[in-house]
């Protein structure tokens, strides 16, 4: 039957069609049919249909012929009559001549040999029509032949005139035929379904086929007494067929019942979920009276209620408070209707007939038979339907009044029949606002309503609780009633009150209602408790009051005990302690432990360890032994198990807390680390294995432990911590590959793997656009492009989910049940959210190949990768798997043994130091769960064993194509070790770590493309002679392995840092390997580097809290410059009880000894917060951070081992003594071995020669190495020889050095808890951004300025100087540099010394930006000619003696006369600019990218900023730019882009060419069709840096002012676009190699457009010997929504109109002394005059003038 089917569509509807429409010569048709199966049947249909016959096309190529094979196609041809009237059909199909599709559609042209030919394309997707690049009809197109609706309209004709089916059959068939046109239309259907109908019309008979049209069978309709109704009878069968194959669909077999029993009674029910593959076989007729039996019995419920205005149009939720009627029996609901105009129409609709149900009801109703209607006026509208118990009770209101205005009312609103409103305050608020507007109205009086007002309720003013107001709306006088509850109290979290407890040493007891335990009190202070911790609570006090074991949740929701039959000693031990409870009124999560519990903990573990203990291996469990695994357990269901604090587990976590814990030694972030979660990695409850569930509730539960099945999502932390790092992975991709996206349209990339549920997912994407939209004024968000690799396509993702949602109240609760904040009324409104949501993100899905076939896979920016663990579990030796509990258990993760790619996670034991109650009552438990099953009977007992998860990762081949594919790589919850990353040859970008001091890790981003960073790096050292490839290699590894095992971050970071700062960072890896000399003489110790930026997060870089165990935040120790370098941290493994010693390190990199003081301060203060925290006495807190610091070395060392940079022997003896330093169970020394090396060192990298001493540094001795620069890359090299004879020689140790030693220990030997706290600490922070000092000259010659704390006065460099400072050979004439470029700026207004601008010279500057400011007439114009002209005459002097080039935009025609061009060498261009913007500058970063349509994006944006264009229009402008690409044959294809790139002209005259309406893209692309603004010969454009040999002047002069801006933003683009494609400038003995100035006068015109360009070159250019000279005329011109000022560190400042002193600080620094005196000045000075700051040189100056230089400087007489 299936190929009559297709031979139907060809011999009948094909041919018929045509018959009746007669195809013309030389047109094209097309059917896309995208199933093979189905595209296959058809082909073969066409090949032996009747109205075919076989055709050879040849002799179709142009030219010369391939070959004579080649050039010919068989194929058929189709003739619809066969009588020549008709045109006939080549036939060409993808599958055998897709090569040949072009040529057959050119082969019918006219003149061609089959030009009485139409074609019949037969394809496979839309991308194949599309390379026919013509116009095809398609044959599903309106009014085609295999247009749905007209195959329904053939085949109902056909079998009216041709079937022998009966009326009612046929009357069947058309309904189908109607629905499933309507389908096909809506694309959930395709022509191939009316295949269904075909198997009918082959039977002739509907009988037995008709489920085959989605429909019960129907017997009735062929009995001789008939049917009544036929049409409503067929709605309803199709309608119950619908229902019932939609709910068997659901995977969730559980729920299929339910949800049937909405619509059947419960016989039918179970007749089909008993039976569901037959459930089609049902007769109609048993269907629908079990509908109708459930209907009359059912309850009246409400189905909906509507509201329409008067027009008919829905009123949606944002324009009424009301909830959605309950599907309950009796229900009372209230709606107010916040509508400004007329009336409102209601409309109720119920389940059922509520014919004399009507109780009470306005005049003027209308009622039906299942609905009211009725008009809402002013009045208060009461209706209630009903009878006896089932009523439904309503109240609606209209009030004149935005909702939004109810602001914080909505939730807590309750409208009274008469129409007031009551507000319930919940308990945790102490104020309420009516209102959103930033006037503030006083409550109490009667108030007329107006916009913009606000009205504060206190919970003070209240009498009573209560607060009356009246508000008029329009005159509608509205009575409102605040309620706040008298006695409530702000809940605490479990932490909160755990914290409480054990801070203050006082329990608390229930407060209010016995057994309630809502408010809890410890007689000082109450406190009220969450929900759900609440619950736990009054469970503790029945296991109290009842003496009970276990207890188990009924189907009611009740607690009932379980009866166990527990050993005799264990019962009498658990009972003691309730007694204990009983007695003092408490419960355990409650109570201040003292000795008399304690000792009861104690005895009961004794017990169960007994009983464990004494069990023989080999038997299986009896049922008292079985018992204990219930003991203390609460199971609420088959999904959810509390352990609760009478399980032995939880008493000896709790018993180990309490004997540690001191609370005169308390931090709060250090108790949130202590967590009893993975003492128990895996339980088993009656046969089913479950693991302990982490969210936002159980992370501050210290006394519970709740469980869920292995497979649930919480167990992964998923739901906040995948969210996080989703959107913080998007955040640091964006910054850090800031070029990819040069406008929000450019898309983000995702790719996601493993995500059974991507609710987190987009949960983390829509958070990241929820941060653009608070982070950005103009709330510019970027796009997102996502595609999801799944098993099963048909599985609803989160997404899917949104966009099936109808409305904008639906996908809010949506979006707020996943704790996603929907509305945020100073950034954004629910609709702006949702139009973000599904007008920034595009959404694919894909399926994942079984096959190892990965092709599919897509680039992508970021992939993120569930690692799925599965669920399979075995049993096995604890002793298998390490030891991983920290201060003997209250710190812990789960254990993971590893061989090859087969990983176990569960309990270890091995290498554990000894016996405590948490180690034996866990190794007890543990043991207990691994043989729980079938009763404790299902395997004989072996001790030493727990359950572990047993997994082998098996997609090698998937992560290969995954890593080449995503420049990132996410792995969200791994549960392998890093080792398996750096196995894999891959870079750790960065991790997120849980709150845990052990090593387990949220998340993992890695990366497999490094060769850009490595690739800066060496740039690096160009200069430094690294010039042996073999040098370079050896380089790049040592320098990538250790950035690898210390901080990945920092390799991200090199390419938004200066060459300095990425030196700074290799001279840490330099410092290591001279530290591994250095510190080698102390014996028998090993040292592991650790990245003190790790530990203290100093900045935060590396994406882990800064709030977390050891940093500045937490140790309160900002204000005092510390180290963030280097700590090198050593083991000494020779004694029983191992030694461990920290030397912090200090690293300063720099021309000088400049900052060698402030460098001994910050690393004698970092030393000081060691001693402070972790010498002394070893209270908990100290304990605590003792194990951080040791778990911290053994994280980096297994880093070490995995890259191979440790010897095994080493490895090995550290891991021997694992457990020790865990458990803080080492000696922690005070100082090194040998004395003189101090307690910590300063590093310095500089000019001076190398010396190491040691010296006192404010009371610490500091060893100061100072190591010449060359020497850092000696020592990466491996060549520093001679530098490591010096760091194995004497030290030098000043006088007072072993007094001052012996000083220092003796404090710590007192054991002082802070031994420093009375020495002043208080330094200011070091500003390591700039190098040199600031010089700050005085007002008056004699009297000096002083400067402010953060400076050191130093002289300023004199011009002769500045070549002393080069390092290089002078007899080397091809390297030399002699002084650099300098630039005469005035004279020192009270010395008249010469002050110059040394713009390259990177100890002076950091970059040569500079700005010019000052009022019209102050000597502006002159000093800027002045500098352009310098810097045309100072090439000779700049690095490699490159030719500067100047790009000067002249805004008033002030640098376009012939004299200054021709002083200068320069060329002004008025028009006619040798470049085309719309030139592709292809990098290699930008292969993957769509590079046309990034450039297009480019040129548009320009155009709408500088027109100040909407969206739409530059919309437009971005399709008229892509249609001119696509008419150079220029595609996102990178074979294209070599290809001419049509110019704006073209552009331009292209568009005004077409039929566009006269709008304002018209009249823009009018206006600049007047201006021949860039060559339109594309054969002698020039790249910028060829023509920016010399002065080049772009005169503006000509152009409006939206032309001049957008010739600036256009060929800045076209500047930063080739820069990007440079490498950066050359560097030599300090000084930079400057390509291009680019001097923008009236800046502020450009400033204030947001130009991209504009910003991206003058934060960007220096790298690449780019600078920019902004002029303008106000200092607060920089400030626009981007601070330029921040990009520029040397400044001109002439007299300016009222400056004031926010603006001066953003030039000179907030913490200038100096500022007024700058003010007086700037105010008061004359043309000419200025203050300049260089760097850091402050000077007041009289400028050189441009007239005035080329009178004295003999380079331009």
């Amino acid at each position: 039957m299936q190929q009559s089917f297709y031979n139907f569509l060809i011999d009948h509807i094909l041919a018929d069609f045509f018959k009746a429409n007669i195809a013309k010569r030389g047109e094209h048709y097309s059917i896309i049919i995208e199933n093979d199966e189905n595209r296959k049947n058809f082909i073969d249909a066409i090949r032996t249909s009747m109205h075919t016959k076989p055709l050879i096309v040849k002799d179709i190529y142009d030219g010369a012929k391939p070959d004579d094979v080649l050039d010919r196609y068989e194929t058929v041809e189709f003739d619809a009559d066969d009588n020549g009237v008709s045109v006939p059909f080549i036939i060409a199909d993808y599958d055998s001549g897709k090569e040949y599709l072009p040529t057959i559609r050119n082969a019918v042209n006219v003149n061609r040999p089959y030009s009485n030919y139409a074609t019949l394309f037969i394809l496979s997707d839309y991308s194949v029509l599309e390379t026919l690049a013509t116009a095809v009809v398609s044959l599903e197109d309106v009014g085609q032949a295999f247009n749905a609706v007209e195959i329904s309209k053939y085949i109902d004709e056909w079998v009216t005139n041709q079937s022998d089916l009966s009326s009612h059959e046929l009357k069947y068939l058309r309904a189908y035929l109607t629905r499933l046109t309507e389908q096909i239309s809506e694309d959930s259907s395709d022509l191939f379904d009316f295949e269904n109908v075909m198997d009918v019309l082959g039977a002739n008979t509907l009988n037995g086929l008709f489920d085959k049209l989605s429909y019960f069978s129907d017997e009735a309709i062929y009995s001789v007494t008939g049917v009544q109704d036929i049409d409503k009878r067929i709605e309803e069968n199709a309608k119950y067929y619908d229902i019932i194959s939609r709910i068997m669909s659901n995977l969730d077999e559980d729920a299929r019942e339910e949800d049937l029993s909405k619509y059947f009674e419960p016989k039918l029910i179970q007749r089909i979920v008993k039976d569901p593959e037959n459930w089609q076989k049902l007769d109609f007729s048993i269907v629908r009276e079990s509908a109708n039996a459930k209907k009359a019995k059912s309850t009246l419920v409400i189905e909906n209620i509507q509201f329409l205005t008067k027009d008919g149009i829905e009123i949606k939720p944002v324009d009424y408070i009301g909830r959605k009627p309950e599907q309950k029996k009796k229900t009372k609901n209230a709606y107010i209707l916040c509508r400004e105009d007329g009336v409102v129409r209601v409309k109720i609709t119920f389940n059922k007939s509520i014919k004399d149900l009507i109780r009470e009801c306005p005049e003027g109703k209308k009622v039906f038979d299942r609905s009211i209607q009725f008009d809402l006026e002013d009045k208060v509208v009461n209706v209630e339907v009903g009878k006896d118990s089932n009523v439904h009770e309503l109240t609606f209101t209209k009030i004149a009044v935005r909702k939004d205005e109810f602001g914080d009312f909505v939730e807590y609103i309750k409208l009274k029949n008469k129409g007031d409103i009551v507000v319930n305050v919940p308990e945790d608020r102490d104020e309420i606002k009516l209102g959103i507007g930033e006037n503030t109205i006083s409550s109490g009086a009667e108030i007329e309503w107006l916009p913009g007002y606000n009205v504060l309720f206190r919970c003070g003013d209240a009498k009573d609780g209560k607060l009356d107001q009246v508000v008029r709306f329009s005159g509608k006088k509205v009575k409102f009633q605040i309620v706040f509850d008298n006695n409530k109290v702000a809940p605490k979290t479990p932490f909160d009150i755990f914290e409480m407890i054990w801070k203050d040493g006082d329990s608390f007891r229930d407060a209010r209602r016995p057994e309630a335990y809502s408010v809890i009190s410890n007689g000082m202070i109450e406190v009220s408790t969450t929900k759900e911790y609440r619950a736990l609570l009054q469970l503790e006090d029945q296991f109290i009051r009842g003496n009970v074991l276990a207890y188990s949740k009924d189907e009611f929701g009740n607690y009932i005990p379980v009866e166990l039959q527990v050993p005799e000693n264990v019962m009498l031990s658990l009972k003691a302690i309730y007694k204990y409870y009983r007695d003092k009124a408490l419960i355990p999560s409650l109570t201040c432990l003292d000795d008399e519990i304690l000792n009861l903990y104690k005895s009961y573990l004794q017990t169960v360890s007994g009983v464990v203990s004494n069990i023989e291996t080999g038997e299986t469990l009896s049922s008292e032994e079985y018992a204990l695994t219930k003991i203390g357990t609460v199971k609420v269901d088959e999904n959810m198990t509390l352990l609760s604090p009478f399980h032995p587990t939880l008493v000896s976590f709790m018993l180990e807390f309490a004997g540690r814990f001191d609370n005169t030694d308390y931090q709060s972030n250090v108790l949130r680390l202590i967590s009893p979660h993975y003492l128990l990695p895996y339980i088993s409850v009656d046969d089913q294995i479950m693991a302990p569930c982490i969210d936002d509730f159980t992370e501050k539960l210290k006394t519970w432990l709740i469980y869920e099945p292995i497979g649930k999502n919480s167990h992964d932390r998923a739901f906040n911590i995948t969210s996080k790092s989703v959107c913080n992975k998007l955040k640091s991709f964006v910054s850090q590959f800031e070029y990819l996206f040069t406008d929000e349209e450019c898309p983000i990339l995702i790719n996601t793997f493993g995500t059974t549920d991507d609710t987190n997912v987009i949960k983390g994407i829509i958070d990241f656009i929820i941060d653009q939209l608070k982070n950005n004024k103009k709330q510019q968000v970027h796009k997102i492009e996502i595609h999801e690799y799944v098993d099963d396509l048909l599985k609803e993702t989160f997404f899917e989910k949104l966009n099936r949602l109808n409305s904008d109240d639906a996908i809010k609760r949506c979006l707020e049940s996943v704790s996603i904040k929907a509305t945020d009324k100073d950034h954004y409104t629910t609709h702006e959210l949702v139009r973000c949501i599904f007008s920034k993100v595009a959404f694919y899905k894909h399926r994942i190949s079984k096959h190892g076939d990965y092709s599919n896979i897509r680039y992508s920016h970021i992939t993120f990768f569930q690692m799925s663990t599965g669920t399979d579990v075995s049993r096995t030796k604890t002793a298998k798997l390490r030891s991983e509990l920290s201060l003997n258990g209250l710190i812990s993760i789960p254990a993971t043994y590893c061989d090859g790619l087969n990983y176990l996670v569960g309990f270890g034991t091995n290498g554990e130091q000894g016996e405590d109650f948490i180690s034996e009552t866990a190794k007890s438990m543990n043991a207990l769960y691994a043989y729980e099953a079938r009763g404790g009977k299902a395997n004989p007992f072996v001790g030493g064993t727990c359950i572990t998860k047993d997994y082998r990762f098996d997609k090698k081949d998937l992560l290969a194509a995954i890593y080449q594919s995503s420049n990132w790589v996410t792995f969200l919850n791994p549960e392998v070790d890093l080792e398996f990353f750096y196995k894999q040859d891959l870079y750790i970008v960065h991790y997120t770590d849980q709150y845990t001091i052990n090593a387990k890790y949220d998340s993992i981003t890695v990366t497999k493309h490094v060769d850009r960073y490595k690739s800066l790096i060496l740039n690096t050292f160009n200069q430094g002679g690294l010039t042996d490839s073999l040098d370079a290699d050896k380089v790049a590894k040592v320098l990538l392995d250790y950035f690898n095992c210390l901080n990945g971050q920092w390799l991200l970071n090199i390419s938004k840092q200066t060459d300095f700062q990425v030196r700074e960072k290799l001279s840490i890896v330099a410092t290591i390997l001279a530290m591994k000399t250095f510190l080698g003489r102390n014996e028998s110790i090993i040292w592991v580097p650790i990245s003190l930026d790790e530990i203290l997060r100093v900045t935060g870089a590396i994406g882990l809290p800064k709030d977390y165990l050891f940093t500045k935040d937490a140790l309160k120790a900002n204000g005092k410059p510390i180290s963030d370098d280097l700590l090198m941290m050593g083991v000494d493994v020779t004694e029983a009880t191992p030694r461990v010693y920290l030397y912090p390190i200090e690293i300063k990199f720099s021309q000088d000894d400049i900052h060698s003081d402030k460098g001994g301060i910050q690393v004698a203060n970092t030393y000081k917060l060691f001693a402070e925290r972790l010498y002394g006495d070893l209270k908990f807190v100290r304990s605590v951070y003792r194990v951080f610091f040791a778990s911290q070395l053994l994280t980096n060392l297994d880093k070490m081992k995995a890259n191979g940079m440790v010897p095994d022997t080493c490895y090995e003896k550290i891991e021997e003594i694992r457990a020790k330093l865990l458990n803080a169970d080492f000696d922690l020394e005070k100082g090194l071995p040998i004395k003189q090396m101090g307690a910590a060192s300063l590093v310095t990298f500089n000019s001076g020669p190398n010396t190491v001493e040691t010296e006192i540094v404010e009371n610490v001795p500091i060893c100061h190495i100072n190591i010449n620069t060359p020497n850092c890359l000696n020592l990466l090299k491996d060549t520093a020889d001679e530098l490591k004879e010096l760091l194995m020689g004497n030290i030098s140790t000043s006088e007072d050095f072993m007094s001052a030693l012996g000083e220092l220990h003796e404090m710590i030997n007192q054991g002082q808890d802070n031994p420093f706290m009375g020495e002043d600490l208080d330094y200011d922070d070091v500003d390591e951004s700039e190098i040199q000092p600031a010089v700050i000259e005085s007002l008056e010659p004699v009297a000096s300025v002083e400067p402010s704390s953060e400076t050191i006065v130093v002289p300023p460099p004199e011009v002769n100087e500045v070549a002393s400072m080069n390092s290089g050979d002078d007899n080397n004439d091809t390297d030399k540099v002699a002084t650099g470029i300098s630039l005469l700026v005035g004279n020192n207004k009270f010395g008249n010394q010469p002050v110059y601008f040394y713009p390259n010279n990177t100890r002076c500057v950091s970059h040569p930006n500079l700005g010019i400011i000052g009022t019209m007439g102050t000597g502006k114009t002159q000093f800027a000619r002045s500098v352009i002209a310098q810097f045309s005459k100072e090439s000779c002097n700049n690095v490699n003696g490159t030719p500067i080039g100047m790009l000067v935009f002249d805004y008033k025609g002030d640098y376009n006369d012939a004299e200054f061009l021709s002083m200068v060498g320069g060329h002004c261009y008025k028009a006619n600019y040798p470049f085309n913007p719309l030139k592709l500058c292809v990098t290699e970063d930008m292969k993957f990218m769509n590079l046309p349509s990034i450039t297009a994006n480019r040129v548009a944006d320009s155009i709408s900023k500088a027109f100040g264009l909407g969206n739409v229009q530059a919309s437009t402008i971005l399709e008229a730019i892509l249609d001119a690409y696509d008419e150079a044959g220029i595609t996102r294809d990178p074979s294209t882009w070599e290809r001419p790139a049509p110019t704006m002209q073209r552009v331009v005259d292209k568009y005004l060419e077409g039929d566009v309406k006269k709008d304002t893209v018209y009249s823009v692309f009018r206006m600049l069709q007047d201006y021949q603004i860039f060559t339109n010969d594309t054969n002698n454009c020039v790249t910028m840096f060829e023509w920016l040999k010399s002065v080049q002047v772009i005169d503006l002069t000509l152009y409006e002012d939206n032309i001049k801006k957008l010739i600036v933003s256009l060929v800045l683009d076209v500047f930063y676009a080739e820069m990007k494609q440079l490498k950066g400038s050359d560097q030599k003995d300090g000084f930079r190699e400057i390509r291009t100035m680019i001097l923008v006068d009236e800046a502020h015109q450009f400033m204030k457009m947001k130009f991209n360009s504009l910003r991206k070159i003058i934060s960007e250019g220096r790298m690449f010997g780019v600078g920019m000279i902004l002029s303008t005329q106000g200092m607060s011109d920089f400030k626009t929504d981007e601070d330029y000022s921040t990009f520029i560190k040397s400044w001109v400042v002439h007299n300016v109109t009222n400056p004031t002193k926010s603006d001066l600080a953003s030039i000179f620094g907030a913490s200038d002394p100096n500022l007024e005196r700058y003010m007086s000045y700037i105010t008061n000075a004359v043309t000419f005059q200025s203050i300049c700051k260089l760097g850091n040189q402050v000077n007041y100056i009289e400028d050189v003038p441009y007239f005035k230089l080329i009178e004295s400087d003999e380079r331009f007489r």
